[in-house]
């Protein structure tokens, strides 16, 4: 690994971010960072070339039509009358 091009502050950022709460998503991030700019630039050279931006189009778009459908306000439950 060649560390002249190691971006520090944003590793220790979400390392950082590893430590609490739910981070299975973060987790999913860095693999697929680390497949895409890794082992595709790497070792796929030509496909990394012609479809990178393809593929991270379609993340970027999955990513977005999952937060509208799943992450949609709901509608306020009714209120019961108080029998007094």
């Amino acid at each position: 690994m060649r560390f002249d091009q190691f971006v520090s502050p944003i590793t220790c950022w979400c390392l950082g971010n590893l430590s609490v709460g739910i981070n299975s998503s973060i987790f999913t991030t860095m693999l697929l960072a680390i497949f895409s700019q890794f082992y595709l630039r790497r070792y796929r050279a030509t496909w990394f070339r012609k479809y990178n931006y393809l593929m991270s189009a379609a993340l970027d778009g999955g990513t977005q039509l999952f937060v509208f459908i799943a992450v949609r306000p709901r509608p306020p439950s009714p209120r019961r009358r108080s029998s007094s």
